[in-house]
């Protein structure tokens, strides 16, 4: 996933960051933020995005990767904390699609600039939106 990330990205917000393996994966030029519901390591930021909108900190792009599926409205999160990354879509559990997650994203200006299915692995989606008003 860390390869979807455009060259140009000097900082990072990775929601539900986890063990914060995406940093393991990027330049060290880039500024890394670690959200996630629990302290996971001494520098993640606590934030439960259900309950919270996401800290205000000015970031490049926003890294959500197996967190839609936990994210209790969706439309809502999106339209609040104009996220502009997105992981997986888990039919079994929630219904909200690729479909709505695209549409939501650009009636919020964002494009979907590069979709990965990853079939043979996980059977998961990998998604980069971008700020239609980005120039890259």
């Amino acid at each position: 996933l860390a390869q979807l990330i455009p060259c140009d990205v000097k900082s990072v917000m990775d929601i539900g960051c986890g063990e914060c393996l995406l940093k393991e994966f990027l330049s060290h030029n880039i500024k890394y933020y670690g959200v996630d519901y629990q302290k996971r390591t001494d520098d993640t930021i606590v934030c439960d995005i259900n309950k919270s909108r996401l800290p205000q900190i000015d970031v490049d792009l926003y890294y959500i990767a197996g967190v839609i599926d936990y994210v209790e409205d969706v439309p809502q999160f999106i339209k609040d904390d104009k996220v502009t990354d997105a992981g997986y879509m888990n039919f079994g559990i929630k219904p909200y699609y690729i479909s709505n997650l695209i549409t939501d994203m650009f009636e919020e200006g964002f494009v979907c600039k590069k979709m990965i299915w990853n079939y043979k692995e996980r059977d998961e989606y990998y998604f980069l939106f971008i700020n239609s008003s980005y120039q890259a």
